[in-house]
């Protein structure tokens, strides 16, 4: 039987190289994610604009309108090793199984929605070009109150925050997927930089005969690329929508009327179910 060493031996290294796709509920830290990625992966050009961006919705992913999914697999599918696509992508079963066979890895990067909302509620208000939103104007009529109001319960063609969510929520129920809670990246990120790694090497291997174990990098060489990935996710500086807001950032900025609002919203307690709250009467 062929042992490991020949076997790598025998392969390109070219066809070992991750292909990963980078997943966030919007303003639940993707660039944060993406920074520490991009030691491992350099950024495609298979988007609409001919970069990394992929999404599935349209209006900049604050609709839950669909884009064409057949257009967005056929670009998904022209990946390459070595490469990461990013983007805000809700669920559908035909996505999760172009990943699954192609050998695609996801890492999807989720927080508590009640920050989700405060971030939402600063980027539609902001004067930055780079925050876009196709009516920011409208958002920065109104007093900051009544914006998290409208992020909360959804205004017009934008649905509400738990609406949203939930396009996106059942990526949480795939095995194979790679979830991270934007709390846990934060307290930990040399942890997570290891996850990130070990998962990236686990995937590009996938697809080895099941006889062979994984292939193993050396322990001088994780410790480098968990380093480098460490420092990339502190330099913040090379976001341009990265705005760190600190976990629980809601207490400080919800009042009584938001925090109605989001538990007659939160019908199905994702916060409990996330294992943000244990009830809605905790909070």
């Amino acid at each position: 039987m062929t042992d490991q060493l020949t076997l790598l031996q025998q392969v390109p290294l070219e066809r070992y190289k991750p292909r990963l796709y980078l997943n966030g509920f919007p303003k639940a830290g993707l660039h944060l994610l993406e920074q520490m990625a991009r030691v491992l992966v350099t950024p495609s050009q298979i988007g609409q604009s001919g970069n990394e961006w992929l999404g599935t919705f349209k209006h900049r992913s604050w609709t839950n309108e669909p884009k064409d999914l057949r257009r967005f697999l056929w670009r998904l599918s022209c990946l390459r090793h070595g490469q990461y696509a990013k983007g805000h992508c809700g669920y559908w079963d035909e996505i999760e199984r172009l990943m699954w066979y192609a050998n695609i890895g996801q890492v999807f990067i989720y927080r508590d929605l009640r920050d989700v909302v405060v971030s939402v509620a600063y980027h539609v208000m902001s004067d930055d070009p780079q925050l876009a939103h196709e009516h920011k104007s409208f958002f920065q009529m109104m007093e900051f109150d009544d914006v998290l109001l409208a992020v909360i319960q959804g205004i017009g063609p934008y649905p509400g925050v738990i609406e949203r969510w939930e396009r996106y929520a059942p990526w949480l129920e795939v095995e194979w997927v790679l979830r991270v809670k934007y709390e846990e990246l934060v307290a930990d990120l040399e942890l997570w930089a290891e996850n990130i790694l070990h998962y990236a090497v686990s995937n590009a291997t996938r697809l080895l005969e099941t006889r062979v174990a994984p292939m193993a990098i050396t322990l001088d060489t994780e410790q480098e690329l968990v380093k480098r990935m460490v420092e990339a996710a502190q330099n913040t500086g090379k976001s341009t929508t990265y705005r760190k807001g600190q976990p629980g950032e809601w207490r400080e900025t919800f009042k009584p009327e938001h925090v109605e609002a989001f538990k007659k919203a939160d019908k199905a307690g994702w916060l409990k179910q996330l294992g943000y709250e244990e009830s809605k009467r905790d909070w």
